[in-house]
């Protein structure tokens, strides 16, 4: 037992070695390491979240407001550049199903579909300058599901309303850093103008 432990851990590091010295590198570092090319560009992104018209409903029509936050912690580092060259644009929309039908037509569960079409935009050209019309780079729609019960308690209902939106929420903002650090690891290396 003791040899087949020894073998998988020396397979284990050689595996790992071996990754080093193809080139393999993380997509996007985590933001402490925030002179790595890509956590540069995703520091220097200006949110802009279009407001959730939805819901009239005070108690879970802040989405605009969790959303932007999330990304917000995701994404930025200590430090934020105060001429910002990207604008990333999103607009959230969803639909709520219910589900568990009982016989006197009522449910007892809903499923919650949230989506985030976001779009990436250059706002400055090679220079620096500002463009008149910016320049869209990637674009897309982030997408989550769940679902939560409905109770007899209507401020318990309220609760798992709001946290099914927050982790749809959540899922939407780390697919939407997924893709958008990924497309700026795998442009090709350009200088980029200085945005302090």
């Amino acid at each position: 037992m003791k040899t087949a432990r020894i073998i998988f851990v020396s397979a284990a590091y050689a595996a790992l070695l071996g990754l080093a010295g193809c080139g393999f590198t993380p997509i996007y570092a985590s933001s402490d390491n925030e002179n790595a090319p890509t956590a540069m560009d995703m520091n220097n992104i200006a949110i802009d979240v279009v407001p959730d018209r939805h819901s009239t409903d005070s108690s879970y029509a802040r989405n605009d407001q969790i959303l932007r936050n999330d990304l917000i912690d995701m994404m930025y580092g200590a430090d934020r550049p105060e001429k910002l060259r990207y604008r990333l644009s999103i607009h959230i929309h969803y639909n709520e199903q219910d589900l568990a039908i009982q016989y006197n037509a009522t449910s007892t569960r809903e499923l919650l579909d949230m989506y985030a079409d976001y779009t990436l935009q250059d706002t400055m050209d090679a220079n620096g300058n500002l463009l008149v019309t910016p320049r869209k780079l990637v674009s897309g729609t982030a997408h989550s599901v769940t679902s939560f019960e409905l109770l007899d308690a209507m401020y318990a209902t309220v609760a798992a309303r709001q946290d099914a939106h927050a982790r749809t929420l959540q899922e939407c903002a780390q697919q939407i850093v997924n893709r958008v650090s990924l497309y700026f690891s795998e442009r090709p290396d350009t200088p980029s103008p200085a945005t302090k």
